[in-house]
């Protein structure tokens, strides 16, 4: 069959049938060539249509492309939401039983945002279900990445239209917030708050508002203009930086009547160039028609720079003093201004800064080891445990960060805790033991406050070598000078997986009393020993309890009155054990790592592992298996070897009906061994 050639000219358009069909009936087969029908199998995708071109039927292959988003920022994806017109589909939120709108996802926030912004109820609350990431891939074709290309966030209120209701961010974080246009006024993922308005837990995580000469940026809102407002317990991680006034890590600005602020922290940097001013890590300012703002519990680790006038770690200032107040604050942040608060107006209490950032007015300045101690969180919370707004401070049970909020009491003190502030210098009514540690100089140790310290430097890793000699009898249920807890404090055993206790340390013939361990993992008066430690002349006293308070056998490494675990440091799992005894009660999970003296100990024929002129009178008792009454598991223990001239009280060691042994799994029962 001949085929017909045809030539179209470039841009030549085909008249396409009346009938926009898919091709492939009967119908048009006899106008297909051999060439069309090869041509076809290439396209697999789109719609194929048939059109004439003079007067020749030809074939029309049309690939189908979603057309490109018009959308230019989330305000347009809002008001997608609320005409249902969203290209995914997102419905607008429901409301929960308590009228709160329950928002799971960063379409539903813009459609929060449209509606507060174009006149609907500005009192309406909502709370975050979900984690909220506002790039805005599906509306820009842009993988997510540069927030420099990410889609422009329009706040939830401005002048005409505040926000007055309570927005709850549940603890759920907000990435990629970009607010990038210059000129345009209170900027923050809310833009302006008034009346009553309450914003709780809404945290920033990453993100960028720059907004070149306008006024009033922040991560969490541009300006608050509230009777009696809160912002309560709300964080910025996200850069903020600006040419003209009014900028924070959480509130740009405050206008308003009555404001408190508690419970809030920045990360990020906060910036202003040579002609900026009011500058803060939580807050720009408090303007002259502002008053009764309090800002209390807050913290600033960002940077806050400033070429113009007042910066502040904290606040960049106080227009007015009517009604202001700092409170229980501190600022670690590098501060162009002050540390704390610049100017003179408004009262500040109790607020610390620290050391290298610039000196703030009213504020007392904290080394870097005394801001992470367990004291400084206390001293934040006025010398208690507890505040009563229900916002406290504490510290992380290591000691090892600065201190942070949460809610409820702060984290209980342990005798470490207090050793770390006696070192850091923060118990001035107490005192570090004598001696520096060495074998011809051991720490000579008086009181539970120093055998706090010494376990605060071996767990450390400080000094986990060190030698040390108990001078006193210690009483572990002592009370420190200007602190109101609870007591007996309880013991964090001496020596950790990470850093073992490798010394010598001779108790002197003394006993310790009241001594409470309860954790998980290692239990005892030391944790981890080994690498020749030597433990003599000690005793612990009936009033001592021990307790392993792990979840399963398999996350118990060893319960004991002395020694939970012997371990190997460098090859060497060496101990010497003499002339020590319990009296304690000792409560493990797992029989075969549950004794008196040691709870267990890894093998190591080529050094010393020795219990030698030991006893115990405690009851030992294990959750699952019989304990040993002097040792869970000890590598070197053999009839005469291992443990010697040592025995155990029969009647008062056991739970009745457990067979008594030395160890768990030996088999020399009685109540010596020799």
């Amino acid at each position: 069959e001949a085929t017909e050639e045809v030539s179209m000219k470039p841009l030549e358009i085909p008249i396409v049938k009346n009938a926009l069909e898919r091709t492939g009936s009967a119908a048009n087969s006899q106008n297909e060539t051999v060439a069309e029908k090869e041509n076809e199998s290439t396209v697999s995708d789109g719609s194929k249509l048939t059109g004439t071109v003079r007067g020749a039927a030809k074939r029309f292959s049309f690939l189908t492309v979603s057309p490109r988003s018009t959308i230019t920022d989330w305000a347009g994806v809002g008001e997608s939401v609320e005409n249902g017109t969203n290209i995914k589909g997102i419905s607008p939120p429901t409301q929960g039983s308590d009228g709160y709108y329950e928002i799971a996802n960063e379409e539903q926030l813009a459609w929060f945002a449209y509606k507060i912004n174009h006149g609907a109820d500005q009192t309406l609350c909502a709370r975050l279900t979900g984690e909220i990431n506002l790039f805005g891939t599906s509306y820009t074709n842009i993988e997510e990445g540069n927030i420099n290309q990410a889609l422009q966030w329009i706040p939830i209120g401005n002048d005409t239209t505040p926000y007055k209701g309570r927005f709850d961010g549940n603890g759920k974080g907000v990435d990629n917030l970009a607010l990038l246009k210059a000129g345009l006024n209170n900027q923050g993922l809310f833009g302006v708050i008034s009346e009553e308005a309450v914003l709780e837990d809404v945290g920033i995580r990453s993100g960028k508002v720059s907004i070149g000469n306008g006024r009033g940026g922040a991560g969490v809102v541009g300006k608050t203009t509230t009777t009696k407002g809160q912002i309560l317990r709300c964080w910025n991680q996200a850069d903020v930086s600006g040419t003209d006034t009014c900028y924070g890590g959480v509130s740009g600005g405050h206008e308003g009547r009555g404001l408190i602020m508690d419970g809030c922290w920045n990360t990020g940097t906060i910036k202003g160039n040579s002609t900026a001013t009011f500058v803060g890590g939580v807050v720009g300012k408090c303007f002259w028609a502002g008053k009764n703002m309090t800002v209390r519990n807050c913290y600033n680790l960002g940077n806050v720079g400033v070429g113009g006038t007042d910066a502040g770690g904290i606040v960049g200032t106080f227009d007015i003093s009517e009604g202001c107040s700092l409170a229980n604050c501190y600022n670690a942040g590098k501060v162009g201004g002050s540390g704390i608060l610049t100017g003179s107006k408004g009262t500040i209490s109790n607020c610390y800064y620290l050391e290298g950032a610039t000196e703030g007015s009213g504020a007392k300045m904290l080394t870097d080891a005394q801001l992470k101690t367990w004291m400084a969180a206390y001293q934040l919370n006025g010398n208690q445990q507890s505040q009563s707004t229900g916002i406290s401070w504490t510290i992380d049970s290591n000691g090892t960060g600065y201190p942070t909020l949460t809610k409820g009491p702060m984290i209980a003190l342990t005798w470490q805790l207090a050793g770390q502030s006696l070192n850091a210098g923060m118990l001035s009514e107490s005192s570090k033991p004598e001696g520096s540690g060495s074998e011809t100089e051991p720490y000579l140790i008086e009181n539970a406050i120093q055998l706090g310290w010494f376990a605060y430097q071996v767990n450390s890793g400080i000094k986990p070598d060190a030698w040390a000699r108990l001078t006193n009898n210690i009483d572990l249920g002592d009370t420190i000078s200007g602190v109101n807890v609870e007591t007996p404090i309880h013991w964090i055993p001496i020596g950790t997986s990470t850093h073992p206790y490798t010394g010598t340390f001779d108790g002197n013939g003394m006993i310790i009393s009241n001594m409470k361990v309860e954790q998980e993992g290692t239990a005892g008066l030391f944790g981890c020993v080994g690498g020749g430690t030597v433990i003599q002349d000690l005793g612990l006293a009936t009033s001592c309890s021990v307790k392993n308070t792990s979840k399963s056998d398999t996350e118990e490494s060893g319960t004991a009155g002395l020694v939970g675990s012997v371990v190997s440091v460098g090859g060497n799992a060496g101990v010497k054990i003499q002339k020590c005894y319990n009296r304690g009660t000792v409560e493990g999970r797992t029989g075969s790592k549950t004794g008196a003296l040691v709870g267990t100990c890894v093998e190591d024929s080529s050094h010393v592992q020795s219990i030698n002129s030991c006893y115990n009178a405690g009851l030992i008792t294990a959750a699952n298996g019989a304990p040993g009454a002097l040792a869970g598991t000890f590598a070197a223990y053999s009839e005469g070897k291992g443990i010697q001239y040592s025995a155990w009280d029969s009647e008062m060691s056991f739970a009745i009906g457990v067979t008594q042994k030395a160890v768990s799994d030996g088999t020399l029962t009685g109540n010596t061994t020799a």
